[in-house]
This record gives structure tokens, sequence and C-alpha cells, in this order.
């Protein structure tokens, strides 16, 4: 099978034109099929470049607060302790108004 029938299957197929549309640029639009096919790539690789990026940098960040945590609590031994009924205490009290009404 040549690449050019590859491609032309490829590209008739209805759902998958809708993909490629979705992610081919406008200023595409009059282009040919492999070159819609090359920006359609390239713009899905980028989009999963910066999912990526974004995960790992969430990883990072995770790690990092866990290592803060961890030299906090077992090195300098700081206790941390959360009270969530202060902070509920906190936000009722923000919720209740300063006086009654006349």
């Amino acid at each position: 099978m040549r690449l050019g029938t590859l491609l032309e299957r490829v590209l008739s197929n209805g759902k998958l034109q809708t993909i490629f549309s979705s992610f081919t640029p406008a200023a595409a639009a009059d282009r040919g099929p492999l070159t819609k096919l090359v920006l359609t790539a390239g713009t899905v690789t980028v989009f999963g470049l910066a999912l990526a990026t974004a995960t790992t940098s969430l990883a990072l960040m995770l790690v990092a607060v866990g290592v803060l945590y961890y030299v906090l609590t077992q090195l300098l031994d700081v206790r941390l302790e959360l009270d969530p009924q202060v902070l509920l205490r906190q936000a009722m009290q923000a919720q209740r108004p300063s006086s009654a009404p006349n």
C-alpha cells in the first residue's frame, strides 16, 4: 500500500476528519492533506508536551512540599497541628451578622 493511498483512506474517514479539523490551524484550511496531517501531529505533540510539563511540575512541587514537611517535622522537631474546627469556627464567624436587626 502506498503512502498516498493510506493517507487518502485515513483522511476520508469521517471521525478522523473531525479530529484532524479540530487540531488543524484555520490558516492551513486550504493546504494539502499531507500538510494538514503534519500540522495536526505538531499541534497534538505540543499539547502533549505541555501536559507532560504541567504534570511533571505538579509532581515536583508535591515532592518539594513533602521534603519541607519531613525536614520540619523530623529533623527540626517542629510540631504541626491542624485543627479543622479552628478553620470552621472562623468561617462561621465571618458568615454571622455583626448585630441583630432592629
